[in-house]
């Protein structure tokens, strides 16, 4: 359950690279084709946007809230999304305010490219970061250096008590880390 987590949250990453494409795309198109954007429909977008930048604040007050209590890869990758669907949504909401209100200067079309350059930037980083915290977890990389520590400390300790070492295995699941050894034993030894 713990790796499908982890999973979950390298998913949402990649769905925000996908839309970071599709917003790099249509900005290009913006660029080398800019136009003005139609008063009903600015209007329309600023009341949508503004709608948004309330409820994705809202769920990402909330998923924090939740992510605070319990850690999950899911829920911190939820975090980083809401998080940057309210930031982005924030910056579009600026920008078609600013392309209404200077509409008579004839470089306001190039504040909605602009803008979009800003919601690529956040999608790029916050993306990067929702898969490069994700991805230890699937490559085993679990433990942080000082768990690490007392893992082999425990394993110098009892140093002559095992015949052999096969290796080490750690996993999260939620707030529990797992972390399986394979030791080999002498058969002629009994259990206590």
């Amino acid at each position: 359950m713990g790796k499908f987590e982890t999973l979950t949250g390298i998913i949402t990453g990649a769905v925000m690279f996908l839309s970071l494409v599709l917003v790099f795309a249509i900005t290009s198109f913006k660029l080398l084709n800019p136009t003005l954007l139609h008063e009903e429909g600015t209007l329309l977008a600023i009341g949508m946007m503004a709608i948004g930048v309330c409820v994705n604040t809202w769920l990402w007050k909330e998923k924090s809230h939740i992510a605070k209590e319990e850690y999950s890869p899911v829920m911190e990758s939820q975090v980083r999304l809401f998080k940057t669907k309210a930031l982005t949504d924030l910056t579009v909401l600026i920008a078609l305010l600013l392309v209404m209100m200077l509409a008579d200067y004839e470089w306001a079309i190039y504040i909605d490219p602009l803008a979009s350059f800003i919601v690529i930037g956040s999608f790029l980083f916050s993306g990067y970061r929702t898969i490069s915290s994700s991805l230890p977890d699937l490559l085993d990389k679990t433990i942080d250096e000082e768990l690490q520590l007392e893992v082999v400390r425990a394993l110098a300790d009892y140093f002559d008590e095992y015949e052999a070492f096969h290796g080490v295995r750690s996993r999260r699941s939620g707030n529990n880390i797992y972390i399986e050894l394979f030791l080999e034993f002498d058969g002629d030894k009994k259990k206590f």
